[in-house]
């Protein structure tokens, strides 16, 4: 797995928008303020964010495309609900 292709592709998921254009990533660029939400991190036990994900992405610590989307899908997908 190149870093290239997964690079590649955060890129597109990042981009990705709404039937209205609105960006979906833009409330995962950041995790929110620990003091100002502290009921964020005791619902979610293991926060990430896309900042988090693109530093993982550019130091090789992800070593398959499937180690990605498992952090897509189980801690960035469900915060949709």
């Amino acid at each position: 797995m190149t870093l290239f292709f997964l690079n590649n592709n955060f890129k597109k998921i990042f981009l990705l928008q709404d039937a209205k254009g609105r960006q979906l990533s833009l409330i995962f660029l950041r995790l929110p303020n620990q003091k100002e939400f502290p009921d964020y991190f005791e619902v979610i036990k293991n926060p990430i964010d896309f900042e988090m994900i693109s530093t993982r992405l550019k130091q090789s610590r992800y070593s398959s495309v499937e180690e990605v989307r498992f952090f897509f899908f189980f801690y960035i997908g469900p915060a949709h609900i």
